[in-house]
């Protein structure tokens, strides 16, 4: 159970924070997901946490609870080119990358090799689609993210389906014996 909440956390946190329209930071705002699948069901918080400096670079801190216990952390800065991750669970991420890009067009595609500590991971990331979709928090037109990450020779399909001026209301991730799926229930 802890690998696949630490793979939630990290799936979720990855895209925690879209450019400002697509997932508004502020201190203190705080997301609330239900994570259904797995080994059991599971409440997932994330809250934005204040700011810490990586080098020079201005970051938002993000914490992410799973049920109440399992605490993950990542720093994120916005940039020209969209969101970047420089931190994962204190492990640095080299170099900073890409999670989520600006402008939204669907068709857009990126990735690339980083490392989080010694970790290599190869992520493509693709907005792949505008859609309809449905969760506790409400009905919304998201525009659909897909990644497909390779950590470790393990491959893992992620989709996100991002809300502009709330954030990602959906996530679903499978791997080798991973399935599951996040949905918004309240976010404030």
């Amino acid at each position: 159970m802890k690998t696949l909440t630490v793979l939630a956390a990290l799936a979720m946190s990855s895209a925690a924070f879209a450019q400002q329209e697509y997932y508004p930071m502020k201190e203190g705002t705080t997301w609330t997901y239900k994570m259904t699948g797995g080994p059991k069901d599971a409440t997932i918080v994330q809250t934005v946490k204040g700011r810490e400096k990586v080098g020079d670079v201005e970051c938002w801190l993000l914490e992410t609870v799973v049920d109440g216990g399992n605490k993950q952390t990542e720093l994120v800065a916005v940039t020209d080119d969209g969101l970047k991750r420089y931190r994962s669970n204190g492990m640095d991420v080299t170099p900073p990358v890409v999670f989520l890009k600006k402008g939204m067009k669907v068709g857009d595609k990126w990735g690339g090799e980083f490392k989080v500590g010694a970790t290599p991971v190869t992520a493509n990331y693709e907005y792949a689609a505008e859609e309809d979709v449905e969760v506790a928090a409400g009905k919304f037109k998201a525009v659909k993210q897909t990644v497909v990450m390779e950590i470790q020779g393990q491959k893992l399909n992620v989709s996100f389906w991002w809300v502009k001026d709330v954030g990602a209301v959906k996530q679903t991730m499978d791997g080798p014996g991973i399935s599951f799926a996040l949905e918004l229930q309240k976010g404030k």
